[in-house]
């Protein structure tokens, strides 16, 4: 029975009538995000080296997307987490928070109740200076990075869904007076979004 009941609901959802879902062209969404930097850099601590990198963290982000037409849209979206900065052996190094504010030309593949989409993603990141502990901060600069973006929206009601998307940015952090530090960030996350 509960193997029926499973598969009505899948049935269900694919063959789930379109109802303005994908017909507006403007969205919002807001989302839980998951941020895990794929990349370290090797430093010098007074002739030891060791490598530094940024810590997987929860955060959040919102955004918004204009459809120019069925296919092609621009979003622009905001993420926000703490990201602890950690040596191999020294442990954490400090506290900082990542910013990254985001334009993404998305091509969407599939225009429907289930609508895919992807595209490359520029992005504008600031860095909260890092908090060192009895150390003064460390300024952390802002940069621009490049990467791709990859998402997906379920409708649920006519007018909202589940949405979920991956991102990766070619990234580094640059600190005041030291060297950068490679980050190159995944990040995923998964929320709620409403089109009018």
């Amino acid at each position: 029975m509960k193997r029926l009941i499973a598969v009505a609901a899948v049935a269900a959802c694919l063959v789930y009538p379109k109802v303005g879902w994908a017909e507006g062209k403007f969205k919002a969404y807001v989302a839980a995000a998951y941020v895990a930097p794929l990349s370290e850099s090797d430093q010098d601590f007074g002739g030891v080296t060791e490598a530094v990198k940024a810590s997987k963290e929860f955060g959040f982000n919102f955004g918004a997307e204009f459809r120019a037409s069925s296919m092609i849209g621009l979003e622009l979206d905001y993420l926000y987490a703490k990201q602890d900065v950690e040596a191999s052996t020294s442990g954490i190094l400090g506290e900082t928070t990542f910013q990254p504010i985001s334009a993404t030309l998305n091509f969407h593949v599939l225009a429907s109740q289930f609508d895919v989409y992807g595209g490359p993603t520029v992005s504008y990141v600031n860095w909260g200076d890092l908090k060192v502990p009895s150390s003064p901060d460390v300024k952390l600069e802002a940069t621009t990075a490049f990467g791709i973006s990859a998402g997906a929206d379920m409708g649920i009601a006519p007018r909202f869904a589940v949405t979920g998307g991956l991102r990766w940015l070619s990234l580094k952090a640059k600190p005041e007076g030291g060297s950068d530090v490679n980050v190159n960030p995944l990040f995923a996350r998964i929320g709620l979004v409403a089109k009018f």
